[in-house]
């Protein structure tokens, strides 16, 4: 165990939060959404910027992205 974050977390690939905080790339975020809508209009300043605090939110990640802003 370690601390990170005031947090003990597991060492190592074993641990939930090391597949947590490996997140999601840009490119595959992309692919995803020219999936879904055929273009990727607001993807830059709506979609990417949602999808990284959804991810961050809604999952075990324990590293904040950097541009994460709490809704209050």
């Amino acid at each position: 165990m370690k601390i990170y974050n005031g947090k003990r977390v597991p060492w190592g690939s074993l641990s939930l939060h090391y597949w947590a905080d490996q997140g999601a790339l840009y490119d595959d975020v992309k692919a995803v959404t020219k999936c879904v809508n055929g273009g990727d209009h607001g993807l830059d300043n709506v979609r990417w910027p949602c999808f990284e605090h959804a991810l961050y939110a809604l999952n075990d990640a324990i590293v904040k992205p950097n541009n994460f802003k709490p809704i209050e």
